[in-house]
């Protein structure tokens, strides 16, 4: 017997959204969001109901009561027609119901708006950023699916975020950082949606990031460069490539994406004849001027010259762990991963930490050590605000106890 009952998605939450669940008892279990959040104490479980302490209790058990019945009439009518209904099949005819009740101008789903943006973005932003856009349009489509459930941009709320972050979380394994990233460029999609008078919706805005607290920001000290530039590379000439690549990234702070495509062009003499680095950098689409050393101008040569390549992010990325590892960079530190409010403790070497961007942090932080003003390293890191450079550098904990040390010593 089919039967179809009302019920808080989250009930042990502060807050849940309502949803309909219809079972024949032959497996199928279908699940529909209602499009209402409440307090969950405003919730009678027992009765299915929203109780009176509920302002909008009424008209809130009059829409569940109305629904509950025709979404029943709906299953039972693609019943009689031998067609397996899905919950998006169920959603798509409630709405279908909606349009034959008034004339009504067709409103585009959240999918053909989310096109529409992306073809918007496509031309607006750097490759890198436009691949967020594809991987979260992709994520939506497997939440969807896992949650069988139809987005609408007419009811995502708080609980669609949460229910998403949860998602972004345990089924794909996205620490804190980079689910917020992905929600907050879903949220720059409704915003976009509401500016442009495809929905009024705004019940979204109530869901807040989580921000994930400062993580291990990994730097290699003078010695450890040292070691670098001094490994023998015998039988794995394959990371020389990635060894001069890095350095020049912890000489010049340029990100990958910069100096994998240096060119003749970009190689300056300034007013004193010293060589120079004249590039519009990729990420931000600022002109940035980085001034050469002998090891470095050697190394941006080499590229212009073909005597070394790029290669991609990737493939550095592996590579410099295992030029890190040779070179005996291995101190062990604590690593704290974050899930919302899960932590996640383990340790690694320091090899397994090092990345192309720690190129970039060791640049910022060895500058600062050695008296450059924050406001004059910004500069070449191409950094706008404070607040983001001083997450990116590391100054160990060592540095800033002898810094304050010789600084008592003079009063």
């Amino acid at each position: 017997m089919t039967k179809i009952n009302a019920s808080l998605k989250t009930p042990k939450q502060d807050k849940s959204v309502i949803w309909f669940v219809l079972s024949d008892g032959r497996g199928t279990n279908l699940k529909i969001y209602s499009g209402i959040t409440i307090q969950t104490k405003h919730w009678s479980k027992k009765n299915s109901c929203v109780l009176s302490s509920n302002q909008d209790a009424i008209s809130i058990n009059a829409f569940i009561r109305e629904r509950k019945a025709e979404i029943l009439a709906i299953y039972l009518d693609f019943k009689a027609r031998n067609i397996k209904a899905t919950a998006k099949d169920l959603v798509q005819a409630l709405k279908d119901k909606e349009k034959s009740k008034e004339v009504i101008l067709e409103k585009p789903t959240l999918w053909e708006l989310w096109s529409i943006f992306l073809q918007l973005k496509k031309r607006t932003c750097n490759p890198t950023t436009y691949k967020k856009f594809i991987s979260l349009g992709n994520h939506l489509k497997e939440f969807e699916n896992l949650e069988n459930l139809l987005l609408d941009v007419d009811t995502i709320n708080k609980a669609t975020f949460e229910a998403l972050e949860g998602f972004l979380y345990f089924h794909k394994n996205l620490n804190t950082q980079s689910s917020s990233k992905y929600l907050q460029v879903f949220k720059t999609f409704l915003r976009w949606c509401v500016d442009n008078k495809h929905t009024i919706n705004t019940n979204y805005l109530s869901y807040k990031l989580t921000s994930q607290p400062d993580t291990l920001k990994v730097i290699l000290t003078d010695k450890e460069l040292q070691l670098i530039r001094e490994v023998n590379l015998e039988g794995k000439n394959y990371l020389h490539n990635a060894r001069q690549l890095f350095i020049l990234s912890c000489l010049t702070g340029l990100r990958y994406s910069d100096y994998s495509r240096i060119k003749r062009e970009h190689l300056k003499q300034d007013d004193n004849g010293e060589p120079i680095l004249i590039m519009r950098q990729t990420k931000t689409n600022d002109f940035v001027e980085i001034p050469l050393n002998t090891e470095s101008e050697m190394i941006v040569k080499e590229l212009i010259e073909e005597k070394i390549r790029p290669i991609t992010n990737q493939k550095i990325n592996e590579y410099l762990k295992e030029l890190c590892k040779i070179a005996g960079i291995n101190e062990t530190f604590e690593i704290h991963t974050y899930k919302g409010k899960q932590k996640t403790i383990t340790t690694k070497p320091k090899y397994e930490l090092v990345t192309t961007h720690t190129g970039r942090r060791t640049f910022a932080t060895t500058l600062l050590l050695k008296d450059i003003p924050a406001e004059t390293v910004m500069i070449f890191t191409g950094h706008r605000d404070y607040k983001s450079f001083s997450k990116y550098v590391n100054i160990p904990k060592k540095e800033q106890i002898k810094s304050v040390r010789n600084a008592l010593k003079s009063l």
